[in-house]
């Protein structure tokens, strides 16, 4: 009998930088639930440590952090800087 085995791709590691815990939670829950994707929330001092330390393919980052309007531009220049390989989405809200 020929056993053949079915190649499970490797699923795509997301990692969040909401503005807080609970929305990034959540979004990281969506994606995995939804997408099969490998998601997973942290906080803004925990990226670095998160990035060397895992294979990351995307990277989300809330335009604001901590309630500071636009700190998350200033997290994905430094980002970039570091990674400039890991694609980044900067999630906007409309107030």
């Amino acid at each position: 009998m020929l056993n053949i085995s079915r190649r499970e791709e490797a699923a795509s590691k997301v990692v969040i930088v909401g503005r807080d815990s609970l929305t990034s939670g959540l979004l990281a829950d969506s994606l995995a639930h939804n997408l099969r994707c490998d998601a997973v929330a942290t906080r803004q001092p925990d990226l670095a440590r998160v990035l060397r330390a895992n294979r990351v393919d995307l990277i989300i980052i809330s335009a604001d952090l901590n309630s500071i309007p636009g700190a998350g531009f200033d997290l994905a220049a430094t980002v970039y800087a570091a990674h400039p390989k890991i694609p980044m989405i900067i999630l906007m809200t409309n107030r």
